[in-house]
């Protein structure tokens, strides 16, 4: 028809992520959920506590964006956290409006437990799929992020 602009052809599936990575990423915090249930903790819990002992992240706002996760979502984590004793929130000495996140004593202990747990979980799910396939997926997944203007985290697999 005339005035119509053509449509790119799709190549294959064009909702593939949502019939591959959805249900991936859903079973992956599933089964982490489960593992970490016994000390206490969810797997986006475990995952944020990971991300404050690496330094990934060091404020609510960074976890958030890191996890796609409302901030009203953290910050109710957080308080959990917190009152658990895992966490402390700090006013940035030098901007007084920033509040900063460590991970206390008790957070440390409580993440040395539930690191090898979830690394047991891991390597259950990842086993059979080789380091080669693991890089190429992640290729995949960053080219993807770069299509859409999304930032990209670096890869540890060397």
């Amino acid at each position: 028809m005339p005035g119509l602009a053509k449509r790119p052809k799709p190549q294959g599936d064009p909702f593939v992520g949502r019939v591959t990575l959805n249900p991936l990423v859903s079973a992956l915090w599933e089964a982490h959920d489960h593992a970490l249930a016994p000390l206490g903790l969810t797997a986006k819990q475990g995952a944020m506590m990971l991300s404050l002992k690496l330094g990934e992240a060091t404020m609510a706002a960074e976890l958030a964006r890191t996890y796609s996760v409302d901030m009203s979502a953290v910050t109710r984590m957080l308080d959990r956290m917190e009152k658990k004793g895992l966490v402390r929130r700090e006013r940035d000495t030098a901007d007084r409006r920033k509040v900063r996140l460590r991970l206390t004593a008790a957070g440390e202990e409580k993440l040395q437990e539930a690191v090898p747990v979830g690394a047991a979980v891991a390597n259950r799910a990842w086993g059979n799929v080789t380091m080669a396939e693991r890089k190429v997926l992640h290729r995949i997944v960053s080219k993807v992020l770069r299509n859409l203007g999304q930032p990209v985290q670096q890869s540890r697999m060397g």
